[in-house]
């Protein structure tokens, strides 16, 4: 099965090239693109615009990678939470950052403005309070995951 790699090229936008040309070892090359020894991304993942991967990172089947988003070198996420809200999902990887809708900020963040954004977002009072509850849920593990680094 032929393998292609698409690339992003001034003139033409997306353009694919077979990814075991020589070509393509030129074109990564002139844009400091390495993919190591072993390197393996699974069919259908999609990696993001100044998305970074470190070493010994793996990335499944079918999965995505937001632009902006960075994998590091050996890098584990402990725990994590996927919640489907009435309105909108949350997401919580243990890093002290939640992701609600398209709104992603720090912890501490959400405590201080869940409130605020959640009438921006045209959420009842009760949705409000709804997610607030998933707000605090991630600020417990949260503490959970930093008292198991003391």
């Amino acid at each position: 099965m032929k393998k292609i790699i698409y690339l992003w090229t001034e003139e033409f936008g997306w353009m694919p090239f077979d990814f075991d040309s020589e070509e393509i070892k030129k074109e990564l090359a002139e844009r400091r693109i390495y993919i190591g020894d072993n390197a393996e991304i699974g069919d259908d993942a999609k990696i993001g615009y100044n998305a970074k991967i470190g070493y010994n990172a793996k990335i499944g089947d079918n999965a995505k990678i937001g632009s902006g988003a960075e994998i590091k070198e050996k890098d584990i996420i402990e725990k994590s939470i996927f919640i489907t809200g009435t309105k909108h999902t949350v997401c919580f990887w243990g890093r002290n950052i939640i992701s609600i809708g398209c709104h992603r900020c720090e912890l501490d963040y959400w405590l201080k403005n869940f409130k605020r954004i959640g009438k921006i977002e045209g959420y009842s009072d009760a949705e409000i309070e709804e997610y607030h509850q998933y707000i605090l849920i991630c600020e417990q593990l949260q503490k959970s995951i930093d008292e198991s680094k003391l």
